[in-house]
């Protein structure tokens, strides 16, 4: 069975993310029930994203290195990014409200997917799109 690897499953995790903020930035404080529905699509930007960097950690560490990147990925993924994040959101969103501090991140996603579309272009296709 397949499993997407690297650019298609980032730049899929990018567009779920993009299209979840924009779809919180909508949500007035009265239909706040709506959320609930909004984070089904967190399922997908997680998966996709996590699958992406395990995947290119296991590929891009020397031999014998594989668990220690891949710890490294874990490290970045559940302490430092939330540390640098918690404070940048916060700022935002106590300065700016909810919605825009939502549409700044779907900006910075967005801004992502594209740059690694970009990347993606101007290097060769040595990376197969589905792996056995």
């Amino acid at each position: 069975q397949p499993v997407l690897r690297g650019v298609v499953s980032r730049w899929a995790a990018f567009q779920a993310l993009v299209l979840r903020l924009l779809m919180l930035s909508t949500v007035p404080v009265e239909s706040s029930s709506r959320v609930v529905f909004i984070q089904v699509l967190h399922g997908a930007c997680f998966a996709c994203f996590w699958i992406a960097a395990v995947d290119y950690a296991n590929t891009a560490a020397p031999q014998g290195m594989e668990g220690t990147a891949q710890s490294l990925v874990s490290t970045c993924m559940y302490i430092v990014g939330p540390g640098i994040g918690s404070v940048v959101w916060s700022y935002i969103y106590q300065a700016y409200g909810a919605q825009v501090a939502y549409i700044c991140g779907a900006s910075v996603a967005a801004a992502n997917a594209i740059a690694l579309g970009k990347l993606r272009l101007a290097q060769p296709a040595t990376e197969p799109l589905l792996k056995p």
